[in-house]
């Protein structure tokens, strides 16, 4: 058990919380049946974040290629570097930064879409963090994604599921994939009951290809497939007719919203506002850092808040509250998680210290969350009902270590 008191909690009330196993079970009063207490006392509680779309180990590759459109970025700088890096160690060296990225800013859960995905849950495992992994299904060969390597590889993993990794199918776009890959993808998932994890609509030239060639939109074509569901995460979801709109909130699909990555290669700003107003789900990825070169969440929910004010020139649009819980509780939800701060609540929390000037004054939680808190703000985190970080250092990894076999990687890549 885990007594956490004088926890700042929505509304700027001041209670104690009691952790038992992996669930919140007392939210108030004093408790002395605790194994453990934390002092929260000038902190603030919050849900963590849930990442909902990146590549984690794409973090070896920070840098690498910055300032180029989607295309050129990935056919002639992201992929050949693939080629000739991928392999287990790299993806688990990558992996490990990634993660301890992740939790220092916040994040709790994460939805990944890669390959070496089941090292990726080792890894993920031993850090004890929550991750939900879509092995990459495409239709090229390559060393990194094989043909061997697609639906019946990816549909063998969803028997690995634990209680903190998830695996998804991950058909990696509609221009990467044929269609008889994509009605493979559906008969997997419906047979296996799982969920789909897909890029779609991410640039114009997606948009406009796919309607020249199949006369539909992105979001029309997977739906005419029978994958526009309640279990299809769609990853960016940019270029959006008014049907798209229509299609996706009916639908009850999750679109994974990632503005700095959309932002830096110049693909556009996502419909944020309509898929709000129509009631869609909507929830906030940072992608992968070779297009976004951060795993930081507090900055990716700041700059989708103030994007969507700014496209609209409305600042009423996506306020503090909302585009906070599509950060948090919307990734959880669309897995059927409740990590709401209640009792009965998944214990997957993060304490942000308060003493500091940019936290100074406080006068409400949400636009705290949404505008002012910054990654370094993060004392604690806790995942599952277990400490994983206290006082601004992570128990379950050795993170110098883990930093210098990274950077051993960027003199090899480099050259």
């Amino acid at each position: 058990m885990i007594l956490v008191k004088n926890a700042l909690l929505p509304g700027l009330k001041k209670a104690n919380v009691l952790i038992e196993g992996d669930k919140i079970t007392s939210i108030g009063g004093a408790s002395d049946k605790s194994d453990e207490v934390i002092d929260a006392d000038g902190m603030l509680l919050m849900p963590g974040f849930f990442n909902a779309h990146t590549h984690v180990p794409m973090s070896l590759f920070r840098g690498l290629a910055d300032d180029l459109p989607l295309q050129e970025w990935l056919e002639k700088h992201i992929w050949p570097a693939e080629d000739k890096f991928l392999d287990k160690e790299f993806v688990e060296t990558a992996t490990k930064l990634s993660l301890i990225e992740m939790i220092k800013s916040g994040t709790t859960a994460f939805l990944d879409m890669y390959t070496f995905e089941k090292n990726i849950a080792e890894v993920a495992e031993e850090i004890r963090i929550r991750a939900f992994l879509a092995e990459a299904i495409l239709d090229f060969d390559t060393k990194d994604y094989k043909a061997g390597k697609g639906v019946e590889y990816a549909e063998s993993l969803l028997k690995n599921n634990t209680e903190l990794v998830t695996f998804l199918l991950g058909p990696h776009a509609p221009y990467t994939c044929s269609k008889e890959t994509l009605e493979k993808v559906k008969e997997a998932a419906e047979k296996q009951n799982a969920f789909v994890h897909m890029h779609v609509a991410e640039t114009r030239k997606e948009f406009e290809d796919l309607k020249k060639d199949k006369g539909m939109t992105p979001v029309e074509y997977i739906d005419s497939l029978g994958l526009l569901n309640d279990k299809m995460i769609m990853a960016h979801a940019v270029w959006l007719s008014d049907k798209d709109v229509q299609l996706v909130t009916e639908k009850k699909s999750m679109v994974a919203h990632c503005p700095s990555s959309n932002a830096k290669l110049g693909s556009g700003i996502a419909r944020v506002r309509d898929l709000v107003k129509a009631r869609a789900r909507v929830s906030i990825g940072t992608d992968g850092c070779a297009s976004n070169n951060v795993l930081d969440m507090f900055k990716e929910t700041h700059l989708a808040a103030l994007m969507q004010k700014a496209v609209n020139t409305d600042p009423t649009v996506l306020p503090a509250e909302t585009v906070f819980k599509s950060a948090t509780s919307a990734g959880y939800e669309f897995f059927g998680l409740n990590n709401s701060l209640e009792e009965g609540s998944i214990a997957d929390v993060v304490l942000i210290d308060l003493k500091n000037p940019h936290s100074t004054p406080l006068y409400d939680y949400y636009s705290h969350l949404a505008y002012s808190a910054k990654a370094g703000d993060v004392d604690t985190v806790i995942i599952n009902g277990r400490v994983i970080m206290k006082n601004h250092e992570i128990i379950t990894i050795n993170e110098e270590e883990a930093i210098v076999k990274a950077n051993e990687y960027k003199e090899k890549i480099k050259t």
